[in-house]
């Protein structure tokens, strides 16, 4: 891994933006554990990133990076280490700043999923949190950090190294003893002091999110603040109007610009509504997004990660795919780039990355669309047609009955046409995303109400003729 650029000699565009307020980091995140796009697409939404106004890349490897620490943490189509540096390369003569981000909290399901670290799981039976402040584990989280740093053919300025929804931070019995004398604030710390330390020998300035640090005193803030930055999230409204519960209530960033913390902002721009969701709330994403800008120099913010999530997390369904979400992603990248946009702007985009040669985006974001709303009328028509069912096996006036009920037939008319629109969208992702993943997603969305409808006609004979 070569040497640190100086920030002269960074060809990242820290250009203060057109209206004035100055972020001098447009980063767009590709979260690729869920519909990770082939090597060749993946290089082409570099080309979207930097119309739309970014000039860097949160890129999330996990499970299509190629693990040599540990293979099985691959997926089936991870990229390989030859890819990957070619990646970099693209990223670079697009000006787009790259940093990495590698989970070593929270969200550990690739790692702990296995047998083998079940020792490092914070509680035996859950795989999401790494047990704090252990050697075993520092040590596997670090190797991890440098396999991703060592592809990169400039060492990267920051680095992201998770930190958040650690839920069941502390509970492992072998902190009682620490916790006796110290809180979890201070174990947190502690679990993450040899990171901030390797990265910063290193001349890398570590980034966490923010979210674990909520509830913490000024004080215990503050020993934060000359070993990392702060990246504080929040998908739901503006920081000045969200509900008090949401992350990025006023109040945190408040707190957090007061312990003199270098501070980073996070909207996102799909797949921040529903775990299960199809498609980008285009109207929220935009609301979002304007927040986190109109805040920006308040909380004088270094940047703005613009955050696509693929999956809420390794065991979660895959959502919301890229492929139908480029036009949210340059929309958005362009107001944190402007500071503001027209009342049409979507559909702009939409028209523009058409021009530019993406010509089914149209059509993917109407197939996914009625993907969406069929699957919302049949899980609504399966509770209908549960409910009628019951009600006849309570009366033993019909319970010998078969069930002559209309909503088995919208059913099935609703099973065909998904089926339909998979065949379409399979036909529109060739190329685009592995088939693997398009068949899990479609899989992942139709099958649970073929196997629901299955069981309704089993409790009762139901008429279908």
């Amino acid at each position: 891994m070569k040497q640190a650029l100086n920030p002269s000699d960074n060809n990242t565009n820290t250009t203060p933006c057109d209206s004035g307020h100055d972020i001098a980091h447009r980063l767009a995140h590709l979260d690729l554990k869920g519909m990770p796009p082939t090597p060749q697409r993946l290089i082409q939404w570099l080309d979207v990133i930097a119309m739309a106004g970014y000039n860097g890349l949160l890129v999330e490897w996990e499970d299509s990076f190629p693990w040599q620490v540990d293979a099985r943490f691959a997926s089936p189509t991870a990229y390989d280490l030859d890819f990957i540096a070619h990646f970099h390369h693209e990223a670079a003569n697009r000006n787009l700043q790259v940093i990495p981000l590698v989970q070593t909290l929270g969200h550990m399901e690739m790692v702990l999923r296995l047998p083998e670290y079940e020792s490092l799981r914070e509680k035996p039976d859950r795989y999401d949190s790494l047990l704090a402040n252990s050697d075993q584990g520092r040590d596997l989280m670090l190797a991890m950090i440098s396999e991703v740093l060592d592809v990169m053919p400039t060492q990267p300025r920051y680095m992201h190294i998770g930190g958040d929804e650690a839920w069941y931070f502390a509970q492992h019995p072998s902190h009682a003893d620490y916790l006796k004398d110290h809180d979890k604030a201070d174990l947190f710390i502690a679990h993450y002091k040899p990171f901030f330390q390797w990265l910063n020998q290193r001349n890398i300035r570590p980034i966490i999110w923010h979210d674990m640090l909520r509830g913490w005193s000024d004080a215990t803030i503050k020993q934060l603040a000359d070993h990392t930055d702060i990246m504080a999230w929040g998908y739901q409204g503006h920081p000045d109007t969200a509900n008090e519960k949401q992350p990025h209530h006023h109040r945190h960033l408040d707190q957090l610009s007061r312990c003199n913390i270098e501070l980073w902002g996070a909207s996102a721009f799909k797949g921040a509504k529903f775990p299960y969701d199809d498609m980008p709330d285009t109207d929220q994403r935009l609301v979002n997004t304007q927040g986190w800008v109109d805040v920006a120099k308040r909380y004088k913010l270094k940047g703005i990660a613009n955050t696509g999530w693929s999956r809420y997390s390794t065991f979660r369904l895959q959502c919301c795919p890229m492929e139908g979400a480029l036009d949210v992603l340059a929309a958005t990248g362009e107001l944190i780039t402007h500071g503001q946009l027209s009342d049409d702007a979507v559909e702009h985009w939409q028209d523009k990355l058409v021009k530019a040669g993406h010509t089914e985006l149209p059509a993917i974001k109407q197939c996914l669309s009625q993907i969406s709303s069929l699957r919302e009328r049949s899980w609504d028509t399966i509770r209908k047609l549960r409910e009628n069912t019951v009600m006849m096996s309570l009366d033993p006036r019909y319970e010998d009955l078969r069930v002559d009920d209309k909503h088995a037939f919208y059913i099935a008319d609703h099973l065909h046409e998904l089926h339909d629109l998979a065949d379409e969208l399979r036909t529109l992702m060739s190329g685009k995303v592995p088939e693997i993943w398009v068949d899990r997603y479609l899989a992942e969305r139709i099958r649970p109400i073929e196997q629901a409808f299955d069981d309704a006609r089993q409790a009762q004979p139901i008429s279908t003729s």
